[in-house]
């Protein structure tokens, strides 16, 4: 992005739209980005090496827990949840 990068553009957006949920999508390391999208308050995190196969199932996942109430599990703890339900594991 031209003028932020995605982990200062989602602080933003968690900050004027707390409801809101954002899904890091990074080319960059999994291990530092996962971890810097958990500071920020983001709902999950897909490498780009694993989009294709990664992202439909974690929006899924993140439609599911919208079922049973506004704020998913990953919130809670501050930390974004990969498809397999672990931090930071992209696959």
């Amino acid at each position: 992005m031209p003028r932020m990068d995605g982990i200062e553009a989602t602080s933003i957006v968690r900050r004027e739209v707390p409801e809101s949920d954002v899904i890091i999508v990074s080319q960059n390391d999994p291990l530092v980005v996962s971890m810097q999208a958990g500071e920020v308050g983001a709902a999950g995190f897909v490498s780009k090496t694993n989009l294709v196969t990664d992202l439909i199932p974690i929006l899924e996942q993140l439609a599911r827990q919208h079922q049973f109430g506004p704020y998913s599990a990953s919130r809670e703890h501050n930390e974004p949840r990969t498809i397999d339900g672990n931090p930071g594991n992209s696959n």
